[in-house]
């Protein structure tokens, strides 16, 4: 590895931003292009300390990232000041697309951006091993606990909150229409929902006609992103919303072969899951 003594060498730095799942979109997108460009990455994570909304601090520093750093170090930086003593020169601001376009790193360069594709994750090679939470909480343990003795559960994500009203929008009632049609034709028995919004989730399930039963396994306290994150990876029959941290933890599953049901496009559908119209 690289030392960080190099006075003039050019780095990447990203301003990361968002809920858990983007700041793992940006963070993978952010290391592709620090390992392409044979750099080191400096990742400012002001927004997210500032952020006065608990969902959107920094949760992607609580899972383990040595698999996803590999051989590329990270250092992180807050309030645009960096404690490193040989930091001289300044970063251009560059916007994402044109990152993609960089050859050689001829100067230090300074982005935001979302890298919402498959792409990164992939050529990064994480595996299912990854990214698992630093530490795992007792109710955590609990309900992972529940999960592998239960036959015929499924897990399923329902996102609402922020997303009413945007121009990607919440996932329609006829889609869990066909969601829950096709939970019935392989067996599923019973569904533990996770949502920001259980009294919508509630009522959409409940005027859709179904067999198995439901719970609400956030329904006396919300699970901190990480261990939501964790819990979702143990399902083998999964529902993702358009949750970027939903699709992470379909991504992550930690089962051989899982059924994971979801919305996504051509940019972060991957085979062999099912996708859902």
């Amino acid at each position: 590895m690289r030392s960080w003594a190099k006075q003039n060498e050019p780095y990447l730095k990203l301003k990361i931003r968002g809920g858990l799942g983007n700041q793992l979109f940006q963070l993978s997108g952010a290391l592709f292009h620090a390992k392409r460009l044979s750099t080191q990455l400096i990742v400012d994570e002001t927004a997210l300390k500032t952020h006065k909304d608990i969902s959107r601090q920094n949760w992607v520093k609580k899972l383990d990232l040595s698999g996803l750093a590999s051989s590329t170090e990270i250092k992180w930086m807050s309030d645009s000041r960096i404690k490193i003593p040989f930091y001289k020169t300044g970063f251009d601001n560059i916007e994402e697309d044109s990152l993609a376009t960089v050859e050689r790193l001829e100067k230090s360069l300074c982005f935001r951006g979302w890298f919402q594709q498959k792409v990164f994750p992939e050529k990064l090679l994480i595996s299912k091993k990854d990214l698992v939470p630093i530490e795992i909480s007792t109710v955590t343990k609990q309900i992972i606990s529940e999960i592998s003795n239960l036959d015929g559960v499924a897990g399923m994500h329902m996102r609402f909150g922020d997303f009413k009203g945007t121009t990607w929008g919440i996932l329609s009632s006829d889609w869990y229409g066909r969601v829950v049609k096709k939970l019935e034709e392989n067996g599923i028995s019973h569904v533990h929902v996770y949502t920001d919004d259980i009294a919508t989730a509630d009522k959409i399930l409940d005027d859709i006609p179904h067999k198995f039963s439901i719970s609400f396994p956030e329904k006396d306290s919300n699970l901190k992103p990480d261990e939501l994150f964790w819990i979702l990876r143990q399902y083998k029959t999964f529902v993702s919303s358009n949750s970027t941290l939903a699709w992470w933890a379909s991504y992550l599953n930690i089962n051989s072969n899982p059924r994971i049901y979801c919305p996504w496009g051509d940019n972060l559908f991957i085979e062999p899951w099912i996708k859902l119209p």
